[in-house]
């Protein structure tokens, strides 16, 4: 059983300090010659700072990963301590930056919605003998 918990605790490992390295690069760097140009304009919000974003997209990704550690913790150790305040504290950060990447996005849904125009164009044209 303790391997399941030291698997668990170096998955989650792995995953947050790639995460971090990925976000923290993408902060800095950007999208300097990225060969996927359909992406350029992802991170382009109009009210938004580039950081706000990938602070909560990092923190929406990441809880999960800190949850899996934990129990990796607890079953590697079935003596630690609980981690009672913690899990509030993280399920509550998990909970607001999801939400408040909703209200994002909805916001953005709404700006670019006045954007789009409608045209009704015939495909079809009568034929007139």
């Amino acid at each position: 059983m303790k391997i399941v918990g030291v698997i668990l605790i170096l998955t989650a490992l792995y995953v947050i300090i790639g995460l971090s390295i990925s976000f923290i690069s993408f902060a800095f760097i950007g999208f300097i010659d990225f060969p996927l140009p359909m992406f350029d304009g992802f991170f382009e919000l109009s009210f938004y700072p580039l950081c706000i974003p990938l602070m909560l997209l990092f923190l929406s990704i990441s809880t999960p990963f800190v949850f899996i550690f934990i129990l990796g913790i607890k079953i590697f150790t079935p003596s630690a301590k609980p981690f009672g305040f913690v899990i509030i504290l993280l399920v509550s950060l998990w909970l607001l930056s999801v939400i408040i990447l909703g209200c994002i996005g909805a916001n953005e849904l709404c700006n670019n919605l006045d954007l789009i125009q409608c045209q009704t164009t015939e495909i079809w044209q009568p034929i007139n003998i």
